[in-house]
């Protein structure tokens, strides 16, 4: 299974990336990633226009947005822009980072999931 990933580059800069994640297949016919070990998880909220510099993630983590808009850029000057039910997940633990603008007219809402090592 595939899921958007920010990764650390040997370039010293963050980039997106298709990550593979294990997956297995259940009695019901469906296909799901095994659980994974996570320190816990963070609900945050940043209000429309905030902007946060070029940082890394503390922790590899999942974001999910629940509301409002995210764009993140990388030092290549792509950017991606993430709404309600996206998932990213930030591996981009080294480097310059990446950027954080939250758009829109709303207050953006997130939970994150450290993953543990």
């Amino acid at each position: 299974m595939k899921m958007l990933g920010l990764i650390s580059g040997e370039d010293g800069q963050s980039h997106f990336a298709e990550i593979e994640l294990p997956e297995k297949s259940t009695p019901w016919g469906s296909m799901k990633v095994p659980v994974q070990e996570c320190a816990g998880w963070e609900m945050g909220e940043s209000p429309p226009g905030n902007f946060i510099d070029w940082h890394v993630a503390r922790v590899p983590r999942v974001l999910i947005v629940l509301q409002g808009a995210l764009e993140v850029g990388v030092g290549s000057g792509e950017v991606r822009r993430f709404g309600p039910g996206d998932a990213l997940y930030a591996q981009d633990t080294t480097g310059q980072g990446h950027t954080s603008h939250f758009v829109g007219d709303t207050p953006t809402r997130m939970i994150t999931i450290p993953i543990k090592p």
